[in-house]
Protein backbone atom coordinates (compact mmCIF):
# COMPACT_ATOMS: atom_id res chain seq x y z
CA UNK A 1 0.00 0.00 0.00
CA UNK A 2 2.82 2.50 0.51
CA UNK A 3 4.15 1.73 -3.07
CA UNK A 4 0.22 2.63 -4.21
CA UNK A 5 0.31 5.84 -2.15
CA UNK A 6 3.55 7.02 -3.62
CA UNK A 7 3.17 6.12 -7.17
CA UNK A 8 -0.41 7.72 -6.48
CA UNK A 9 1.39 11.22 -4.91
CA UNK A 10 4.01 11.28 -7.95
CA UNK A 11 1.16 10.64 -10.64
CA UNK A 12 -0.53 13.75 -9.19
CA UNK A 13 2.34 16.04 -8.97
CA UNK A 14 3.38 15.06 -12.39
CA UNK A 15 0.19 15.76 -13.89
CA UNK A 16 0.22 18.93 -11.89
CA UNK A 17 3.15 20.28 -13.78
CA UNK A 18 2.04 18.76 -17.17
CA UNK A 19 4.78 16.24 -17.10
CA UNK A 20 4.37 13.49 -19.61
CA UNK A 21 5.03 10.13 -18.27
CA UNK A 22 7.01 7.50 -20.35
CA UNK A 23 5.17 4.47 -21.90
CA UNK A 24 6.58 2.28 -19.30
CA UNK A 25 6.01 4.44 -15.98
CA UNK A 26 2.56 4.62 -17.43
CA UNK A 27 2.33 0.98 -17.02
CA UNK A 28 2.74 0.47 -13.68
CA UNK A 29 0.44 4.40 -13.04
CA UNK A 30 -2.01 1.82 -15.03
CA UNK A 31 -1.28 -1.31 -13.52
CA UNK A 32 -1.67 0.21 -9.87
CA UNK A 33 -4.95 1.58 -10.11
CA UNK A 34 -6.81 -1.37 -12.46
CA UNK A 35 -5.97 -4.22 -10.15
CA UNK A 36 -8.90 -3.04 -7.77
CA UNK A 37 -11.11 -3.48 -10.47
CA UNK A 38 -9.66 -7.14 -11.50
CA UNK A 39 -9.82 -8.13 -7.92
CA UNK A 40 -13.75 -7.08 -7.58
CA UNK A 41 -14.66 -8.75 -11.16
CA UNK A 42 -12.95 -11.75 -10.03
CA UNK A 43 -14.18 -12.18 -6.87
CA UNK A 44 -17.76 -11.02 -8.82
CA UNK A 45 -17.05 -14.24 -10.76
CA UNK A 46 -16.09 -16.85 -7.83
CA UNK A 47 -19.57 -15.45 -5.74
CA UNK A 48 -21.17 -16.89 -8.57
CA UNK A 49 -19.10 -20.00 -9.36
CA UNK A 50 -19.76 -20.85 -5.55
CA UNK A 51 -23.68 -19.83 -5.41
CA UNK A 52 -23.98 -22.13 -8.77
CA UNK A 53 -21.71 -25.61 -6.29
CA UNK A 54 -24.08 -24.29 -3.32
CA UNK A 55 -27.12 -24.88 -5.37
CA UNK A 56 -26.20 -27.93 -6.74
CA UNK A 57 -24.66 -29.25 -3.48
CA UNK A 58 -28.31 -28.72 -2.04
CA UNK A 59 -29.82 -29.90 -4.90
CA UNK A 60 -27.86 -33.31 -4.25
CA UNK A 61 -28.76 -33.48 -0.52
CA UNK A 62 -32.22 -33.18 -1.56
CA UNK A 63 -32.17 -35.97 -3.70
CA UNK A 64 -30.21 -37.90 -0.94
CA UNK A 65 -32.77 -37.25 1.63
CA UNK A 66 -35.61 -38.17 -1.06
CA UNK A 67 -33.94 -41.51 -1.51
CA UNK A 68 -33.37 -42.03 2.10
CA UNK A 69 -36.91 -41.43 3.04
CA UNK A 70 -37.65 -43.92 0.22
CA UNK A 71 -35.27 -46.45 1.97
CA UNK A 72 -37.07 -46.33 5.41
CA UNK A 73 -40.82 -46.65 3.96
CA UNK A 74 -39.40 -49.63 1.75
CA UNK A 75 -37.40 -51.09 4.95
CA UNK A 76 -40.86 -50.73 6.94
CA UNK A 77 -42.85 -52.54 4.33
CA UNK A 78 -40.94 -55.30 4.48
CA UNK A 79 -40.75 -55.75 8.13
CA UNK A 80 -44.60 -55.33 8.21
CA UNK A 81 -44.39 -58.16 5.77
CA UNK A 82 -42.83 -60.67 8.60
CA UNK A 83 -45.20 -59.31 10.84
CA UNK A 84 -48.25 -61.41 8.59
CA UNK A 85 -45.69 -65.34 8.73
CA UNK A 86 -47.80 -68.16 8.68
CA UNK A 87 -45.14 -70.53 8.24
CA UNK A 88 -43.88 -71.52 11.71
CA UNK A 89 -41.32 -73.44 10.66
CA UNK A 90 -39.71 -70.72 8.87
CA UNK A 91 -39.59 -68.95 12.15
CA UNK A 92 -35.69 -68.57 12.32
CA UNK A 93 -35.38 -67.37 9.13
CA UNK A 94 -38.40 -64.82 9.60
CA UNK A 95 -36.25 -63.37 13.10
CA UNK A 96 -32.81 -63.17 11.22
CA UNK A 97 -34.69 -61.35 8.05
CA UNK A 98 -36.12 -58.76 10.71
CA UNK A 99 -32.91 -58.61 12.40
CA UNK A 100 -31.18 -57.64 8.96
CA UNK A 101 -33.92 -54.98 8.25
CA UNK A 102 -34.00 -53.39 11.57
CA UNK A 103 -30.24 -52.94 11.16
CA UNK A 104 -30.95 -51.42 7.66
CA UNK A 105 -33.32 -48.81 9.62
CA UNK A 106 -31.40 -47.95 12.33
CA UNK A 107 -28.33 -47.12 9.35
CA UNK A 108 -30.82 -45.39 7.72
CA UNK A 109 -32.19 -43.27 10.86
CA UNK A 110 -28.23 -42.35 11.59
CA UNK A 111 -27.75 -41.26 7.84
CA UNK A 112 -31.30 -39.10 8.13
CA UNK A 113 -29.69 -37.46 11.52
CA UNK A 114 -26.66 -36.29 9.30
CA UNK A 115 -28.96 -34.10 6.97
Amino acid sequence: LDRFAKIQRTMKILDQYGYVVDPQEFQVYVDTFSWPKKIFDLLNELKSTIELATVKFQDGLLADVAALNKSILDYNKHLETFAEFSDLEKVEQYYEEVQKMTGHIEDAREKQKLY
